[in-house]
């Protein structure tokens, strides 16, 4: 069983490293990548501090032994204008010969956090079903689109999912059986974990609610003083955890008066300074003149600004995109409807199987503790990021749920060994749906979307953002143009921070900044999805047209004659 767990765990490694190769920059990398430098270079925590930092801290360890160029002036500490983005296109221009080499790098840097979180749903799935169990959920793990879509980035998702389940697996164990030396571990697995994404700051009231109910549940069978030392560990976790991410931001500002911040998110700040079309002009603290402004926050400041920040995105919010229609304050269900499009169809007939053995079938029930571990955190990031509905972009908020998920479907595993042998088959065939389905489209985990839609190249009618495509497919179209020189004129509207000036294209390769097609022109034409779907509605009229090929499910190809030009602009007339 180890070499197979080896053998799953080193074939997933390879998947994440072609893919970290094969990828043109994401969005948002070169923004993060160019933060965790400025980490280490300047010991500041200015730069996405809507984000912790400690993913990004990992990915730009290795630059700071490779030589590359660094520019500095966009930088500012001014929580509106978001100086990381500037900062990182900076960084992407200044090394455009070898930024490829410099993402590389740093992409495989972030490869063990995801290997990570295999490995725990192993472990995990194991302890709590059995080894085919542990197997299982490491499977589901380890061939998820969406795992394969984000594991080998810089962003901090998945890293979040591996890092979550980690610090919830030790405390699980902490719980069967506590002690000192388990909590001083398991508050430092917890303060890392807290490092990685906001989202698991629900982690707090989940871990106190199910501690207490352990301590209560055991009160007939432990000693007051058994009970007594489990409480205090408990409270010792969460302090240990705060320690470490106070020293992670060098104890910045750490426990400065809540009265002393400046925030600038409406919930914050108060509602005399909000704009709700453009947030906040300045900054404000609806706490200042409180007695709860006198409380010291046991948080570094920015930090605590990160959270604010973050907010005051959410409540601003952007048009959000889905199922072809566009609004400004989104859908609650985006999350629940966008993941069942999005992942394979096996691995959700998996998950309601599993749910509705455990309900009907006594046997493949585990203890209350063990239950509530594995559904609270689920429930709880799905309630957080399905009530941010002014920004309905990313589904990869949710990806946390995950691990949790995969080991709740490996109990089915279990029914191997009893005597519902037509449960053990349709397991077996489920899996194998789910794996194939994911496989069949990698290298383009990005833009999997399962059955339900017919295919993945009909997913644009339903979601768009990171959801299908971030930018990672510039290196794909440069391959079409050469292995398609007779596609001329070729021009392409495809948007990504990573310009057609950083990858080799043909002569015949038009920048798309130079003839934007404001009407239908005859020729060859590269339309990402994103713009194709666009709110603006600028290449409306490349929709009732059939794409001749796709570049990675996200960029359609479309070769239009004269005469189809003609027609079109007398439709549109």
């Amino acid at each position: 069983m180890r070499r197979l767990v080896s053998l799953i765990l080193i074939l997933h490694a390879l998947m994440l490293a072609w893919s970290a190769w094969k990828h043109s920059p994401l969005v948002n990398e070169p923004a993060h990548l160019a933060s965790g430098l400025s980490h280490w270079r300047r010991f500041s925590f200015d730069l996405y501090r809507v984000n912790p930092p400690f993913v990004r801290s990992v990915a730009a360890f290795p630059l700071l032994f490779i030589p590359h160029k660094m520019d500095w002036d966009s930088y500012s500490e001014n929580p509106y204008k978001r100086a990381e983005f500037q900062v990182g296109a900076d960084l992407l221009n200044k090394n455009a010969k070898n930024y490829h080499f410099l993402l590389f790098v740093s992409r495989l840097f972030c490869i063990p956090l995801c290997l990570l979180g295999g490995l725990i749903c192993y472990c995990w799935g194991r302890d709590l079903f059995g080894k085919r169990s542990g197997l299982m959920a490491l499977a589901l793990w380890c061939f998820s689109p969406m795992i394969l879509a984000f594991g080998y980035t810089i962003m901090p998702d998945v890293a979040c999912a591996s890092l979550g389940v980690t610090a919830c697996y030790f405390y699980w164990k902490w719980l069967k059986n506590p002690s000192w030396n388990q909590s001083l571990l398991l508050g430092i697995l917890l303060g890392i974990a807290e490092l990685t994404k906001f989202t698991l700051l629900v982690f707090y009231p989940i871990w106190f609610a199910i501690g207490i109910v352990s301590i209560l549940s055991q009160r007939t069978n432990r000693t007051r003083l058994f009970l007594l030392s489990q409480s205090k560990q408990l409270f010792s976790i969460f302090a240990i955890s705060l320690f470490v991410i106070n020293m992670a931001y060098g104890f910045e500002g750490s426990f400065m008066p809540l009265k002393d911040y400046e925030f600038v998110s409406r919930a914050l700040c108060g509602n005399t300074k909000w704009n709700h079309e453009n947030g906040f002009t300045i900054t404000g603290n609806r706490f200042r003149h409180s007695f709860l402004g006198k409380i010291p926050v046991p948080l570094p400041v920015n930090y605590v600004m990160g959270i604010d920040v973050q907010k005051k995105d959410f409540e601003i919010g952007q048009p959000s995109y889905f199922g072809g229609e566009w609004r400004n304050n989104g859908w609650y269900l985006y999350y629940i409807l966008g993941l069942l499009i999005k992942e394979p169809l096996g691995f959700w007939l998996l998950l309601t199987i599993s749910f509705a053995s455990m309900i009907f079938f006594k046997k493949m029930r585990r203890c209350l503790i063990d239950e509530l571990i594995l559904i609270l955190p689920v429930i709880a990031i799905l309630l957080l990021v399905s009530s941010q509905t002014k920004l309905n972009h990313h589904l990869r908020y949710a990806v946390p749920i995950f691990p949790f998920l995969f080991i709740e479907c490996s109990r089915l595993a279990g029914t191997f060994r009893c005597r519902l042998r037509i449960l053990s088959l349709v397991t077996s065939g489920l899996m194998a749906w789910s794996i194939f389905s994911s496989l069949y489209f990698y290298p383009h985990s990005q833009g999997h979307f399962n059955c339900l839609i017919g295919s993945p190249k009909n997913g644009s009618k339903y979601l768009l953002g990171s959801n299908i495509d971030w930018g990672q497919n510039m290196f794909y179209l440069s391959d079409w143009c050469y292995k398609h020189p007779n596609a001329v004129p070729f021009r392409s509207y495809y948007e990504t921070l990573y310009s057609y000036k950083h990858v080799k294209l043909p002569d015949h390769f038009i920048d798309e900044k130079t003839t934007p097609p404001d009407e239908p022109e005859s020729g060859w034409f590269a339309i990402g999805v994103n713009e194709l779907y666009s709110n603006s509605k600028r290449y409306e009229y490349f929709q009732n047209l059939e794409p001749v090929d796709m570049v990675g499910y996200s960029i359609g190809i479309y070769h239009i004659t004269p005469e189809e030009t003609n027609r079109i602009r007398r439709l549109s007339q």
